[in-house]
């Protein structure tokens, strides 16, 4: 919708840069891009909305005064033209500031819903710990071996699927790292084939 409406707007869709990004990211390259292509004298930067030219008030306010000491301005698609010297820098500064005020609304009520969500059972946050009890019942269904063929009964995977983890947790434990190559246990569980000589 954006780039329609910029290509609408007559800008050539090679000259329409599009962020791959989180907008909160630190380094936005493509956003780079444009403002170098574009900080020449007579040049305007063409944005959709306000809010997408930074991540806050003081970003845009920046982005706006490097612009205009290159001699080039800033245009959106609802209205704000920063080459205008009175009402143009007024409605980028309060809208800048109302763009600010939605991203944090936004924040809140994320952070709301992953609160109600959290309440109602869903997990968040780093993969299940292996405290030391559990360490103990893995490290017997890492060697336990199935009477009738002699062999490992459980794959790692297997073990970490019934204990509502995931592989990578078991194989990355300090303490049982080891236990892989004293009992012969490959990364996918199975005892590893010998190399031929």
């Amino acid at each position: 919708m954006q780039i329609t409406a910029l290509e609408k707007s007559g800008i050539p869709r090679n000259l329409i840069f599009s962020e791959k990004v989180s907008g909160a990211a630190r380094r936005l390259p493509e956003r780079e891009r444009a403002l170098k292509m574009a900080a020449r004298p007579g040049w305007i930067l063409r944005v959709w909305k306000l809010d997408r030219l930074g991540r806050s008030m003081r970003d845009v306010v920046n982005i706006a005064h490097e612009m205009d000491e290159a001699g080039a301005r800033i245009q959106t698609l609802d209205g704000i033209d920063t080459g205008n010297p009175l009402v143009g820098r007024l409605m980028l500064h309060i809208l800048a500031a109302a763009a600010e005020f939605e991203r944090a609304l936004i924040a809140e009520r994320t952070k709301a819903g992953m609160a109600a969500r959290k309440a109602a059972g869903a997990k968040f946050g780093a993969k299940k710990k292996i405290n030391a009890k559990l360490r103990t019942t893995i490290r017997k269904q890492l060697r336990e071996k199935d009477p009738a063929t002699g062999k490992l009964r459980y794959t790692i995977t297997e073990i970490a699927e019934l204990h509502g983890m995931v592989a990578s947790t078991i194989q990355n434990d300090p303490a049982l790292r080891g236990l892989r190559t004293q009992w012969g246990i490959s990364r996918r569980g199975r005892p590893p084939t010998k190399k031929r000589n």
